[in-house]
């Protein structure tokens, strides 16, 4: 788990915008945080403007540094940029995103916050999946999703290190 972070990399505490991105506020009067701490309205990550982060034709912009990481250090690398781990919505965009592979990387699923349920790291419904064999498998402790090198998922725990492919939220 990243500290200090929101689910899309974002500082915990910053206003959220639910019109743009489908969340909800914090509530500073309870404590309690949004499930998809939004960045501000007018916001730009850095790593919209940052060329490392090449646009596809998802509409989205993803960058694969060909770097090891586990699975939490991968995310703050990610967040770094005011990235987050990729989210793949479709088969379209796991197609891209295997092309930008070297080998096989983190992706921005895990069971980190319940054990047995995977949750995309931004709080997206989990609409497609790419299983690969009997996948997910059952393991002790948190694990984190890797695509291996023929597009399928497998999990895996999240202290083991590989490459890793971060994707900027939109602006």
């Amino acid at each position: 788990m990243v500290i200090g972070l929101g689910a899309c990399g974002f500082p915990h505490g910053m206003p959220a915008d639910d019109a743009t991105m489908g969340g909800t506020s914090s509530d500073s009067s309870s404590g309690s945080q949004s499930q998809t701490d939004a960045p501000p309205p007018g916001f730009i990550p850095s790593c919209w403007t940052n060329p490392a982060y090449e646009a596809a034709q998802t509409g989205r912009k993803y960058y694969a540094p060909h770097s090891d990481g586990t699975g939490t250090s991968a995310q703050t690398q990610c967040a770094s940029a005011e990235a987050h781990l990729v989210v793949i919505n479709d088969a379209a965009e796991n197609v891209h995103v295997r092309g930008i592979m070297d080998e096989t990387s983190w992706i921005g699923l895990s069971d980190q916050a319940v054990e047995g349920t995977f949750a995309w790291i931004n709080g997206e419904p989990l609409a497609f999946d790419r299983w690969a064999g009997s996948q997910p498998a059952n393991s002790a402790g948190p694990s984190c999703v890797f695509m291996r090198t023929d597009s399928g998922w497998e999990v895996a725990p999240c202290g083991n290190t590989r490459e890793y492919v971060c994707e900027c939220p939109y602006p």
